[in-house]
């Protein structure tokens, strides 16, 4: 109330500060912008860093402000991408064990990143040195792809190596490397696929091991499958030289692209690196 005895609204008593009716009116929240890993069709710059992406490369979309981000600018801290270079672990126990046997190993399993990475080219997702859930033991590689899910484990082992009919009839066969019968390795991939398998239970989605020998002294009669690129298998586990995989890893197959960035990105968090 006034001096002269009238009530006049609080914004007019003359200590009161006048805004305008938008700063008065409560502001919304701004929206957590949605985006996407994916090919992009048209490529772009990262609206962070600048950096231009190529037409068809992988990168981070949103829709609805039509920009893009590099692989190397995740929109959010927790959607970066850490992925270690393969044969890390291999190569840390090499250091604290002083055995040559985990240097092969290591280098191994580096090498046959180089040969993934110059490859699949076309929207694969490829995890290096990855931890199995409840477990110690890791995965060399997993790749997601057209064709599935590839378990995929890496050797550098020494000696000829053959795939060859263990009996007189031919009806059983084994995997044999420097004259030395290593058919049980075979078998023990399985102790990786499987939890893989419980990540996705969805059965339309392939899971195929693959067991890789990377610089191998294949025997002669291997000959004309190293040059179709054409590996053995074992059951259901493929045997090869890494070309071999690779021809397999990019058939065509039942997931689309956006299934394949949408997998991987699950198996990246399920699966952290070693």
């Amino acid at each position: 109330m006034a001096s002269d005895g009238r009530w006049y609204p609080p914004e007019l008593h003359p200590g009161t500060e006048v805004r305008s009716d938008e700063e008065l009116e409560p502001k919304a929240p701004l929206p957590e912008l949605d985006w996407a890993w994916k090919r992009l069709r048209f490529g772009g710059s990262c609206i962070n860093c600048g950096n231009v992406i190529e037409k068809g490369a992988m990168g981070w979309h949103n829709p609805e402000i039509k920009k893009v981000r590099c692989s190397l600018c995740p929109p959010r801290p927790e959607m970066a991408h850490s992925d270690p270079i393969g044969g890390s672990s291999a190569f840390r126990e090499a250091q604290r064990r002083g055995d040559q046997r985990w240097q092969k190993g290591a280098v191994g399993e580096y090498l046959m990143a180089q040969h993934l990475h110059r490859e699949l080219t076309h929207g694969e997702v490829i995890l290096s040195d990855r931890q199995l859930p409840d477990s110690q033991a890791n995965v060399d590689f997993a790749v997601v792809a057209s064709s599935g899910i590839w378990v995929i484990d890496a050797k550098k082992w020494a000696g000829k190596i053959e795939y060859k009919s263990t009996n007189f009839w031919g009806t059983k066969m084994g995997l044999f490397v420097g004259g030395k019968d290593r058919t049980p390795s075979i078998e023990r991939i399985y102790n990786l696929v499987i939890p893989v398998r419980q990540l996705v239970p969805d059965w339309s989605v392939p899971v195929e091991p693959a067991l890789v020998f990377v610089d191998g002294d294949w025997s002669d009669r291997a000959t004309g499958r190293l040059v179709a690129r054409r590996p053995y298998q074992h059951g259901k586990v493929w045997i090869g030289a890494p070309q071999m995989i690779t021809r397999k890893i990019k058939e065509p197959g039942y997931l689309n692209i956006d299934d394949v960035a949408r997998l991987g990105a699950f198996l990246d968090q399920a699966l952290p690196p070693r």
